[in-house]
């Protein structure tokens, strides 16, 4: 009991360090720590983080907004996409095994990382803004789609594709990405925990409580950090952190 104890604080402080600097999601921490080191059932262990995501993302975005960093006007679809097929990823995740989607997180994470640490600006939203404010609205749509699917069916990966969404699809300044990308993943977490307590029934109440009170924080703690660096380093922050947390994902998934 002891060993657990600790690694839910632990774990909880970790994914809340992530979610202040990034909005990376809880789940890439709190899961695998909960499965592997403790022997949770996996869907218990991703509605426990995404409990966790929820306070951390909430208290996150307040501080990003209170520096002038949220910006939800321009990502109003993304955002509707996003909470409807995170119910659908929590169902589907209640039914089919987590290996599929699981392994895409853990491809795409490093490789964002790589983005962030290598090339921090792109230019698609030119691209699109060329193509017109439709084709503007159905990339938005069809991105929401896919993060809400892999949010609500594993609990990671819907946070680090948010931040690569908004800072490519939509132009964001890094620190306006995770702003608003957290304010977002607020609402997914907030979906799919209920969801998961619902599907699944209610989590180890130890754990729930300990990994929400570590994750939010780390997640304070970071967050004040974040607002007060310049973002050229806080764009290779990032993408320090997405690599590592693809190193602990692949590690998680094909070792323990």
């Amino acid at each position: 009991m002891v060993f657990n104890v600790f690694i839910y604080i632990l774990a909880g402080l970790i994914a809340g360090i992530l979610t202040g600097f990034s909005g990376i999601s809880a789940a890439v921490v709190v899961t695998p720590a909960l499965v592997a080191l403790c022997g949770f059932d996996a869907y218990e262990a991703v509605g426990i983080a995404m409990a966790s995501d929820v306070i951390a993302s909430a208290l996150t975005s307040c501080s990003y907004a209170r520096h002038g960093h949220l910006r939800i006007g321009d990502a109003k679809w993304l955002m509707v996409s996003v909470l409807i097929f995170t119910l659908f990823g929590s169902w589907l995740g209640n039914i089919v095994p987590h290996d599929t989607l699981g392994d895409i997180s853990v491809v795409l994470t490093p490789l964002m990382g790589m983005k962030f640490l290598f090339f921090p600006q792109t230019n698609l939203n030119r691209f699109f803004g060329e193509l017109g404010k439709k084709a503007m609205f159905w990339s938005a749509i069809i991105s929401g789609g896919v993060i809400g699917v892999i949010a609500g069916f594993v609990g990671a990966g819907g946070g680090e594709m948010m931040l690569l969404v908004l800072t490519t699809l939509l132009c964001y300044e890094v620190k306006d990405s995770v702003g608003t990308g957290v304010f977002i993943m607020t609402f997914v977490a907030l979906v799919g925990c209920a969801s998961h307590i619902y599907l699944g029934g209610w989590p180890d109440t130890t754990a729930f409580i300990i990994c929400i009170i570590g994750n939010a924080t780390g997640a304070i703690c970071a967050a004040r950090i974040a607002n007060r660096i310049n973002s050229t380093t806080l764009n290779r922050i990032i993408g320090v952190l997405l690599v590592v947390s693809g190193m602990i994902m692949f590690v998680a998934n094909f070792f323990l």
